[in-house]
């Protein structure tokens, strides 16, 4: 797998050191990690996964400015994709920020209502900011999303959340 790995940055470098990059945060290298991320963006400042992998491994190094820059940078690059506000939202939720979180999340739902990661952060951020009824509110819709995409995992967790405030 290196092999391709090397492979890759030879033809594509930024594709290449990305495709590292995700491998080094996977394995909990998060210094190599970020390493290989800035070669990525180097090569293909456009290239908005990389910063996503720059803002995770920041996140786990505690490095939570720099965390938030990464993860705007990527809102930045691609505001169309719901994954980019999630990130946004897990720097802020990181930093203890939880109405930008709060934020962060809704506008990856307004831009794909269904991607069940913003619905479920969303959720725990309410939780956090102790918008109980809001939460439940955002919990039972987010039961409804996981059985309308057949994803029974993500009706457990949005079901687990709602026994956890005590809704029958």
């Amino acid at each position: 797998a290196l092999a391709l790995v090397e492979e890759t940055i030879r033809i594509d470098p930024g594709q290449g050191h990305y495709l590292k990059a995700l491998v080094q945060l996977k394995q909990k290298h998060f210094a190599a990690a970020q390493t290989e991320a800035r070669l990525a963006v180097a090569a293909d400042p456009k290239l908005h996964l990389a910063y996503n992998v720059l803002g995770y491994a920041a996140l786990e190094l505690k490095q939570f400015d720099q965390a938030l820059a990464d993860f705007q940078k990527q809102v930045e690059l691609a505001p169309e994709d719901p994954n980019s506000h999630d990130s946004l939202g897990d720097g802020f939720l990181a930093k203890g920020l939880l109405p930008e979180a709060i934020a962060a999340y809704r506008r990856g739902l307004e831009v794909e209502p269904r991607f069940w990661a913003c619905a479920e952060h969303l959720g725990a951020a309410l939780e956090r900011a102790k918008r109980k009824d809001e939460a439940i509110a955002h919990y039972r819709r987010y039961v409804q999303l996981g059985t309308e995409v057949g994803n029974e995992a993500v009706v457990s967790r949005a079901q687990d959340a709602l026994e956890r405030l005590d809704v029958k």
